[in-house]
């Protein structure tokens, strides 16, 4: 009996100890802290993978600098501002001794019957129109209806490389070629590339990029740039100007003149006269030197 007792007290603890590990190895958890991490990476993940974003974004427009929107010429003619020198024609409907046709002084107003001098430079034709209305009403007309029209816009200026610079008249619709055209056209040195112009009542006159199909408006000052050009001589196949272009090196520009002479290689000495140089010093510049508009290049002949 006591032998028995013994054996089941030896035996009672293995088991335990075997069944202790079986669950140890099945059941047991993970810590918190760590199964909170797994967690996290597992929902994380899938934001965070470079090659998967989770919403397509769309590219940002392009910013173009220097491009101003054309305008027609309804839109120029509606927003145009009434100055000195313009000529106008008011009518109000039904009374004719209220419609008159006068010329704005250089004061920018005219004389205009009961209402005296009216200051009319600045404003636009709806807002000459309004201005009567509102004076007319109730002393003078029970419901006037005024109509401004202008009759002789101030002129536009043509300034530049053109025949005969100048102000001209304007007409609605015009446009910069037909601008030129009054203008004589383009001159001999003109750009067809670099036409600007100044619009009217702009507060800062910053010139703007313009085309030959761009809506001028009255005014506006028309500016046309000179054609720009680089020159090239010396040890040259065609010496002479040339078109300036962008990114222009001294190795393209002797490409463009025909390559190297006959007495000129890869150890000729190549020199840069730049315009606004004062000295007129020339510079040792290679190949690689970029070139501007008006610059001066020599190639000397090699001394082999």
């Amino acid at each position: 009996m006591k032998l028995k007792i013994l054996f089941l007290t030896l035996l009672f603890p293995l088991i335990s100890s075997c069944s202790t590990v079986q669950e140890d190895s099945e059941k047991e958890p993970l810590p918190e802290e760590q199964t909170q991490t797994i967690e996290t990476e597992l929902w994380e993940e899938p934001l965070e993978a470079p090659n998967e974003p989770t919403q397509v974004q769309q590219a940002p427009e392009e910013v173009h600098e220097n491009i101003v929107p054309e305008r027609n010429p309804d839109e120029i003619l509606s927003s145009y501002r009434i100055g000195k020198g313009d000529n106008i024609s008011i009518k109000v409907f039904g009374e004719p001794d209220f419609s008159v046709t006068a010329r704005l002084s250089r004061e920018g107003s005219i004389s205009y019957p009961f209402l005296r001098e009216l200051e009319l430079a600045g404003l636009t034709v709806s807002q000459i129109e309004q201005k009567i209305t509102n004076g007319l009403k109730g002393d003078y007309l029970v419901d006037p209806k005024v109509t401004v029209t202008v009759l002789e816009y101030r002129q536009l200026f043509v300034n530049g490389q053109v025949n005969g610079p100048g102000g001209y008249a304007f007409e609605p619709g015009m446009t910069v070629n037909k601008a030129i055209t009054l203008a004589g056209g383009f001159a001999e040195s003109a750009s067809r590339d670099e036409i600007f112009v100044i619009r009217d009542g702009s507060k800062t006159a910053t010139p703007e990029p313009a085309k030959l199909d761009t809506y001028l408006g009255p005014g506006d000052i028309l500016i046309v740039k000179e054609y720009q050009k680089y020159y090239i001589n010396g040890a040259i196949n065609s010496p002479g100007s040339y078109g300036f272009v962008p990114n222009l090196t001294v190795e393209k520009a002797i490409s463009i003149a025909g390559g190297l002479g006959q007495y000129a290689n890869s150890w000729s000495k190549i020199y840069i006269i730049r315009e606004g140089d004062g000295t007129q010093t020339p510079t040792r510049v290679d190949m690689k030197t970029a070139v501007y508009p008006g610059d001066i290049i020599k190639i000397e002949e090699s001394p082999f």
